[in-house]
């Protein structure tokens, strides 16, 4: 399910984020329309934003396992409640591109309730190249 952007909307995180515990707080902003990167910045701190991606555009086979008390602790039905980014890592050289697909941030989208995971195993990478899939995205796109 979309997630309506929107920069009064806040998404509460309970536990924080991973390296940012302290921060609890956060909203949505778009960088440009033309490119799918958005910011996730924190309302307590607005220094503190991270480049974020829904992950389905650049991986389209990729999976994020709601666990059983990650269901309950952001109230999840079904779902279409959770709304799915990865942290990406924009560097001046954009062909070294990479997305965090092992810690995923999960958003239910009628609460607003977010929490970022761990997914088991080695399915996934923490600095998955992601410049390929990003040009062929806008190629698609354009």
């Amino acid at each position: 399910m979309a997630l309506q952007e929107n920069i009064n909307s806040e998404i509460f995180f309970r536990d924080g984020l991973f390296g940012l515990e302290d921060y609890k707080r956060y909203r949505i902003l778009n960088i440009r329309d033309d490119i799918p990167f958005k910011y996730l910045q924190s309302v307590e701190d607005e220094n503190i934003a991270l480049t974020v991606v829904d992950p389905y555009i650049l991986m389209k086979d990729y999976t994020v396992p709601i666990y059983e008390d990650v269901e309950k602790e952001l109230d999840i039905k079904s779902d279409e409640d959770v709304y799915v980014m990865v942290v990406a890592v924009i560097p001046k050289d954009i062909k070294e591109m990479t997305a965090n697909f092992v810690a995923p941030i999960l958003i239910n989208v009628k609460n607003r309730l977010g929490k970022q995971i761990i997914i088991e195993g080695n399915k996934y990478k923490v600095r998955q190249p992601i410049f390929e899939q990003f040009k062929n995205h806008l190629v698609k796109e354009g």
